[in-house]
């Protein structure tokens, strides 16, 4: 094989990662608007209306020292199963925590709830406008609430479960993860960020770019690459940073988990969903509910739901702890 023909053959191999480079190029330089308007335009989702909730009004502080307001719902009986820290959907606030956690009240669970930061009474971060992506704003957030559960009540310690509803749930998701401290974690409509994006760039890329159809080709790997810089460029902008929410599902793998996802949800396919937990899970319940669109699960099957979640609770975490009186919760803690 002389010079030549060598160079030729080189430059032939070279060539898709050629066409990925220059395709990754022209998207970020000419349609990095477009991209990111997809990206920070909120879905037309609104959070239902919630009655104010009747307990122990609580204020803890975040490790960046910002308040948030929560409140303690006492279990209804002798004696208490557990604690859960109920994480609500994007705008939404604590209030919500009635409508998902009524019935774990009557099966002896403690629900402890909280608004997330720039939602209902808790502190808002300068610069920072909540999206329906989970930030570390977020997760920040949870872990407080789940570090003050732990440190405060004494039946956290026996049993600390976390239940999560869409953004709600992917960040309990993280902080499950990365703290270790949840026994059990039920999450309904939750989802990656990095993994849904990037679909959604490499399905409506074509409708922006005049060379879309032939960019669509790229490999997955390439949107992956695209979607990771547009969301540092966002982060910067908007004051914040995007965890890497697939990671921190995947490494649930070892926890008892309840995932729930609507069958119908067009936001978050099950398609989507299905590919991170395609790993094995040892204590996973996969549950898609016919019917349901996003964040409808409860609507749609009703007492069927609440068995469930309830089981799924009573399984992994329930311990029998002397019944407590809140009185003696302190209303406001330090940093966490």
């Amino acid at each position: 094989m002389n010079l030549w023909t060598a160079l030729a053959f080189a430059i032939v191999l070279l060539l898709p990662a050629i066409f990925i480079a220059v395709c990754l190029g022209y998207l970020l330089i000419r349609h990095s608007r477009e991209f990111q308007h997809f990206f920070e335009t909120p879905p037309a989702l609104v959070a239902p209306e919630a009655e104010p909730l009747i307990g122990n009004e609580i204020r803890f502080r975040t490790k960046s020292g910002r308040q948030l307001a929560g409140t303690l719902l006492a279990h209804r009986g002798e004696s208490c199963q557990g604690v859960i820290v109920f994480c609500h959907e994007f705008t939404g606030t604590r209030h919500l925590a009635m409508r998902y956690t009524d019935f774990l009240l009557e099966a002896g669970f403690d629900v402890f709830a909280f608004d997330f930061c720039n939602h209902g009474e808790s502190d808002s971060v300068e610069g920072y406008e909540p999206m329906q992506w989970v930030t570390e704003h977020e997760v920040e957030d949870v872990s407080a609430a789940v570090q003050y559960a732990y440190s405060q009540f004494p039946a956290a310690r026996d049993g600390l479960g976390i239940y999560g509803i869409s953004k709600g749930g992917s960040a309990g998701a993280v902080v499950a993860s990365r703290t270790g401290l949840a026994k059990a974690i039920v999450i309904d409509g939750a989802y990656p960020t990095h993994s849904v994006v990037a679909g959604f760039a490499r399905r409506w890329v074509h409708l922006v770019a005049p060379l879309g159809r032939a960019i669509r080709s790229m490999p997955q790997v390439a949107y992956r690459i695209l979607t990771a810089v547009e969301l540092m460029r966002i982060g910067r902008r908007r004051n914040c940073r995007f965890p890497r929410v697939e990671t921190s599902l995947r490494n649930l793998s070892r926890y008892p988990l309840l995932v729930i996802h609507g069958k119908r949800d067009r936001y978050i396919s099950v398609d989507i969903v299905k590919k991170v937990f395609s790993t094995r899970f040892k204590r996973m319940n996969f549950w898609i509910v016919p019917n349901a669109k996003h964040n409808r699960c409860i609507d749609v099957a009703g007492d069927d739901y609440r068995n469930r979640v309830t089981d799924f609770f009573e399984t992994y975490l329930a311990v029998e702890s002397p019944s407590r009186g809140l009185e003696s919760v302190p209303r406001e803690s330090g940093n966490i």
